[in-house]
């Protein structure tokens, strides 16, 4: 509605209003300065302008292995300049085959270390466990059951279902009145490292290793981030080549790139020992054998030297029990063989996977992890990966040799 303006009331006149002010102009950013290298990243530059790309990695890999404790290492020193010079651990080296290690049969712990892991494209896919669990279990894959995940200053119970937030009384609370036993492991560790067995004895929690317990002090005890998970109950056939642990079955699985379908390289039967209890580590003392491919039946059983109290040399038995593992057949092997491989079917982008398996009470087989750069001197204590001509190709293809 329009109004009129009253004879008295004068013009009311519009406040000028101030013109903008011009846009500041935002000041120039600082030219940036190349990072400075490092005296030492400039002489590794010029090394590998002068030398060439074969002459400098194996200087680099030189360098790079001399500098770790291998000093100390029992073996003759020109052994460990040949081992050096080739990329390899000292205590590596030492325990394979030297006429194969002459043929070129190894894989070095150079390659592993520095060109094996980037064969896959997604090494968190691994690196975590609870992701690759939850990954397996949607595909309808066996694992052992997560009770719970503690992490940093907080607990969630089935993380893999209801995932609800508990506190340290109500996870001590849970586990007692279960009343089994649980393995506690690190969510992102390898080589048995934080692993703990614990079990329910006269109303309370112990902490195992070997015949010895202790009372358990959850939070001393226990790592974070850390999954918790329950004790397998294995098959007859294995609880008798070891009750120390579950043993577990180390299986090789090879996608080589361009091919329609993977294929499993190599297995290694892991058998627990008193002093691992309760894993079955090789790297900490258990013992191995080789699977054979076709026929699933067990070789003879080796330690490793350097960190096993046994003698270094076959074992067709068991050292502590006295079990036979030499000759022994493996359980519904081609079965096994089957569920790996779909496994690693469903997991396209993962060319390189050594599956940790286990074999359930009831014959089933379990996925205990996936290791993206599985280490190599287990695989290759009996003969070398590279001598499998299939083998080989893969880890010419990946670029890996």
């Amino acid at each position: 509605m329009s109004t009129t303006q009253l004879p008295s009331e004068a013009p009311r006149v519009a406040a000028p209003v101030p013109s903008a002010a011009p846009p500041a102009t935002p000041a120039a950013a600082p030219a940036r300065r190349p990072a400075r290298l490092s005296a030492k990243a400039l002489v590794w530059r010029a090394l590998r302008r002068s030398l060439g790309p074969e002459r400098f990695t194996a200087l680099h890999a030189f360098w790079w292995l001399q500098r770790r404790a291998e000093w100390r290492a029992p073996v003759p020193l020109a052994f460990k300049l040949k081992a050096w010079r080739r990329g390899f651990y000292v205590r590596h080296a030492a325990i394979y085959d030297p006429a194969g290690f002459e043929r070129g049969e190894y894989v070095s712990d150079y390659a592993r270390d520095y060109r094996c892991a980037h064969i896959n494209p997604i090494p968190p896919l691994f690196n975590h466990k609870l992701l690759l669990r939850r990954i397996l279990a949607d595909r309808g894959f066996a694992q052992p059951e997560t009770v719970a995940m503690v992490g940093r200053g907080e607990i969630v119970a089935d993380p893999l279902g209801s995932a609800r937030r508990i506190g340290w009384d109500e996870l001590e609370a849970i586990l007692l009145a279960d009343g089994g036993r649980f393995i506690a492991k690190p969510q992102v560790g390898a080589f048995g490292h934080g692993v703990v067995l614990l079990e329910t004895q006269d109303g309370r929690l112990v902490l195992r290793k070997g015949k010895r317990t202790r009372p358990l002090d959850l939070r001393r005890d226990i790592r974070p981030v850390s999954l918790v998970e329950r004790a397998l109950v294995q098959h007859p056939f294995w609880q008798a080549l070891s009750p120390y642990s579950v043993n577990t079955i180390r299986v090789l699985t090879l996608w080589t790139p361009g091919e329609p379908e993977p294929f499993i390289g190599r297995a290694i039967q892991r058998i627990g020992t008193e002093a691992t209890l309760p894993t079955d580590n090789w790297s900490g003392g258990s013992v191995c054998c080789a699977v054979d491919l076709a026929t699933g039946r067990l070789g003879p059983g080796r330690v490793y030297r350097f960190e096993s109290k046994y003698e270094d040399r076959l074992y067709p038995t068991h050292p502590d029990t006295g079990a036979p593992i030499a000759g022994q057949l493996l359980p519904d092997w081609e079965g096994i063989k089957a569920v790996v491989l779909d496994a690693a079917r469903s997991l396209p982008y993962a060319n390189y996977v050594g599956w940790d398996v286990a074999i359930r009470d009831d014959g089933t087989p379990t996925f205990i992890e996936g290791n993206h750069n599985t280490g190599v001197k287990m695989l290759q204590v009996f003969d070398g990966l590279l001598a499998d001509p299939a083998i080989r190709r893969f880890y010419e293809v990946c670029g890996v040799v």
